[in-house]
């Protein structure tokens, strides 16, 4: 049999996750099952099963995934040196949440956390992937009081996003001197 190549795998790996980003943003972890994923993978459970040990550690993985897209995108908030600079975070934050598929991914996010309570697979992913955003951004930070700071920004930021999604309407642009104040900045 010819071996398959490795780009082919990651590729088909992917796939899977974003089918099952697709599927728990629209129907919640509860409500999206195996056959749900393989359907909108477009993949048979033998397929997928080669990939995932099951649902459970499908979950792990869009978690560990989400986590590393928003640390990128915290790691570039925190690095804002000026006032112009962090004010143009948040407006490219309001801006990105104004789209639909930004939207999912808070919606993935809610429904990730959630899980996390329930689920080791979870847990694993999420608490060390969010551990190691805070460090991040502590590290961006100028100063000595990088350490606090640096989780204000995520627990911050975390919450702003999770208002976005409840009320789409929110015009996050407008916080943007208060979250200097807060932030101390």
């Amino acid at each position: 049999m010819p071996k398959v190549p490795a780009q082919y795998l990651e590729a088909r790996r992917r796939g899977i996750l974003a089918a099952a980003q697709r599927c728990v943003s629209r129907n919640g972890v509860q409500g999206t099952t195996m056959r749900d994923i393989c359907r909108a993978a477009n993949l048979s459970p033998g397929a997928i099963y080669r990939y995932f040990d099951g649902k459970e550690q499908i979950l792990g993985a869009l978690a560990e995934q989400r986590q590393n897209q928003i640390r990128s995108f915290f790691g570039r908030l925190a690095s804002a040196a000026t006032d112009e600079e962090l004010a143009a975070a948040v407006r490219a934050l309001a801006k990105s949440l104004d789209d639909e598929a930004a939207l999912d991914g808070l919606r993935l996010d809610l429904a990730l956390s959630s899980r996390a309570l329930q689920s080791e697979d979870v847990a694993e992913s999420l608490g060390p992937a969010l551990a190691e955003t805070v460090r991040s951004v502590e590290s961006a930070l100028p100063g000595g009081s990088a350490k606090g700071r640096g989780r204000l920004i995520v627990a911050l930021l975390q919450g702003l996003a999770l208002h976005k999604a409840l009320d789409p309407k929110l015009d996050l642009t407008k916080l943007g001197p208060a979250i200097r104040e807060l932030l101390g900045s």
